[in-house]
């Protein structure tokens, strides 16, 4: 992916209902940009996303500059019959290769999961499970990931602890990152820039830019959780 990434949705419509979930949606993500959208329940924040990975494809409009995707899902989604190292490598063309498990390994080093290589999922802690969902992102060599609230149903220690994780991860890897949630602290936390949808059908309604070094504190957030909020409205 060279430049940036060029998100229009003119209409998106339910199957069956015809109904508008999104309408006139133009997003422009740099690279390297780490993004947040946020918006109500049913503002097709999900529904974005699935367009912009490629698994939903009927939608007037486009997408341009994308050419390789890591997408995290709300659920680990992994295989219970598959130990963490092959769930890793199951998204690769050939997931038998020596060159695939030695990538995986590297990959679960990274999120921390080095000794869970051969345990399964359920073995996991919740917060272990997404952190092998993030390495299984990964896998392909994306450029683009897309993160559809992954810290859903998490405790706050496995979730601050995701939160440095994925931070680190970007800032070591410069991908370019969508990351959509409902809360407006976790945003804040990581994004560069926090886009706002509303309506219904659902359209972009304003965003901010957070100009904040990393690690940021919970001072830091809270310094700025006004100014984030006051931009919603």
């Amino acid at each position: 992916m060279a430049g940036a990434i060029r998100v229009s949705v003119e209409d998106k419509r339910f199957p069956g209902t015809g109904k508008s979930v999104i309408k006139g949606l133009n997003l422009t993500l740099k690279e390297g940009e780490f993004t947040a959208i946020i918006g109500p329940s049913g503002t097709g924040k999900t529904t974005l996303l699935r367009i912009m990975a490629g698994l939903d494809r009927r939608f007037g409009g486009n997408i341009t500059g994308v050419d390789s995707i890591g997408m995290v899902f709300q659920e680990p989604r992994l295989m219970p019959w598959l130990n963490v190292l092959d769930n890793i490598c199951l998204v690769a063309d050939d997931p038998s290769t020596d060159d695939v498990k030695a990538r995986g390994r590297a990959l679960l080093e990274q999120v921390g999961l080095a000794d869970w290589m051969s345990a399964y999922p359920h073995a996991l802690s919740g917060g272990m499970q997404r952190r092998a969902a993030l390495a299984r992102a990964l896998m392909p060599g994306p450029r683009l990931i897309l993160m559809d609230e992954p810290l859903v149903s998490l405790d706050k220690g496995a979730a601050k602890e995701l939160v440095e994780l994925i931070t680190a991860l970007w800032q070591e890897n410069n991908y370019t990152i969508v990351y959509v949630t409902h809360l407006v602290d976790e945003a804040i936390a990581m994004a560069d820039r926090i886009v706002f949808l509303s309506g219904s059908p659902a359209s972009i309604a304003g965003e901010v830019t957070i100009p904040l070094p990393h690690p940021r504190t919970d001072k830091d957030i809270a310094r700025v959780r006004e100014t984030v909020v006051a931009a919603m409205l």
